[in-house]
């Protein structure tokens, strides 16, 4: 008997050590989590991470942390998925990447650089597919094998409004908006909305308000041999940029690297390419003052981190190999530099570059490093690079 219970108590144990946890993460999945901290006019710049917040201070081509703030700030957070900033204030972004225990929600994360303040509302509408911006809002988009949605949050990380599809449609890992309107490129099969044979491309757009409704679709292929294989989509002004990684040949299947990015013009949707020095161009960034896009080339892909920069303005265009700047000793300078967030200085004049194990300052003006400084991720992955 004394045998049976002692035998009862350790499952008893074990059964705890293994489902508490789960119940923990299950229940504070459905509360809404307020947390605080704190700012500081010093810094030139913050670095969010899954741990906490750090301030940096840049002076004479040095880059000083002034402070780290630890908080339990996202378990799962993606880099391939966008995150939006609203008034030059407000940073709001979820935390998904299909890898955390099923029936838990993630929550939408919103981050008030002025008060200090980091609201964490739980969601079942996190971005697994992908997730984009407009000025008002953040949107998360989730593909199933048939149908799917758009869902739309505001600045505070809570949802307002949502779009369903009827059939399959595969969006993009970053999509954006502007003037009300709401750019989305998907994969799919115009004709029947279904069979997605030959992986074809379209643009959709949205009005925003009074609630997201389709209004118009621009087919995007113009090859008879092979269909484009996009990535990302930014936006400056009157024009639509789109990563171009690879095209795949409608016969063979087989997929070929690309180095371009595609151009559409939002007044008449006519498209035009810019080609990059480097082929596979992924995740597309623009700075404040819209004058320049940053383009990377993923590691995996090229076997150096690239990051390429074109200026809007007069066509000129660069590439930065951060695999060769960096000066961090004990790490891989290969795939420790693949690009996490990019960023640049409220005055446009410094790019921010945050990887998995630095943060890089870049001087614009001067096309030359400025500074770096070593941050190793280990288990705690960054986020985002934020200019005060």
């Amino acid at each position: 008997m004394k045998k049976r219970k002692v035998l009862g108590i350790s499952a008893i144990v074990l059964l705890s050590l293994f489902v508490g946890p789960f119940l923990k993460r299950k229940i504070q999945s459905t509360v809404t989590v307020r947390d605080t901290f704190k700012t500081t006019k010093a810094a030139d710049f913050y670095v969010v991470s899954s741990d906490g917040i750090r301030a940096f201070g840049l002076k004479e081509n040095k880059i000083k942390q002034l402070s780290h703030q630890k908080s339990e700030l996202a378990h799962y957070p993606n880099p391939t998925i966008a995150k939006a900033e609203f008034e030059n204030r407000y940073l709001v972004f979820s935390d998904q990447n299909s890898a955390g225990p099923s029936g838990i929600n993630r929550p939408t994360i919103s981050m008030d650089f002025q008060k200090g303040k980091i609201i964490k509302t739980p969601t079942a509408y996190d971005p697994y597919t992908g997730s984009g911006y407009s000025e008002n809002y953040f949107y998360t988009h989730q593909a199933t094998s048939e149908d799917g949605g758009i869902y739309t949050f505001d600045k505070f990380g809570k949802k307002v409004n949502s779009y369903q599809f009827n059939s399959l449609s595969i969006g993009y890992s970053k999509f954006v908006g502007a003037a009300g309107k709401l750019y989305f490129p998907i994969t799919h099969d115009p004709k029947s909305g279904k069979e997605m044979a030959n992986h074809e491309n379209s643009l959709l757009i949205f009005d925003e308000k009074p609630k997201l409704k389709l209004v118009d679709e621009i087919y995007l292929e113009d090859n008879p041999t092979y269909t484009y294989m996009p990535n990302e989509i930014e936006q400056v002004g009157d024009y639509l940029y789109m990563t171009i990684t690879g095209v795949r040949d409608r016969e063979s299947k087989e997929r070929i690297a690309d180095n371009r990015l595609m151009v559409i013009n939002k007044k008449d949707y006519q498209k035009s390419f810019i080609t990059l020095g480097e082929d596979y161009p992924s995740f597309i960034y623009k700075s404040k003052d819209e004058q320049y896009l940053f383009i990377t080339h993923p590691t995996t892909m090229v076997g150096k981190s690239i990051l390429s920069v074109y200026n809007v303005v007069s066509g000129a265009k660069y590439q930065i190999d951060l695999s060769q700047l960096m000066d961090v000793s004990g790490t891989d300078k290969v795939s420790g530099s693949d690009v996490v967030s990019v960023n640049t200085s409220r005055d446009g004049e410094k790019l921010l570059i945050l990887t998995h194990d630095a943060i890089l300052v870049y001087d614009l003006l001067t096309s030359s490093l400025s500074a770096t400084f070593p941050l190793a991720e280990g288990d705690n992955p960054h986020i985002y690079v934020w200019p005060n």
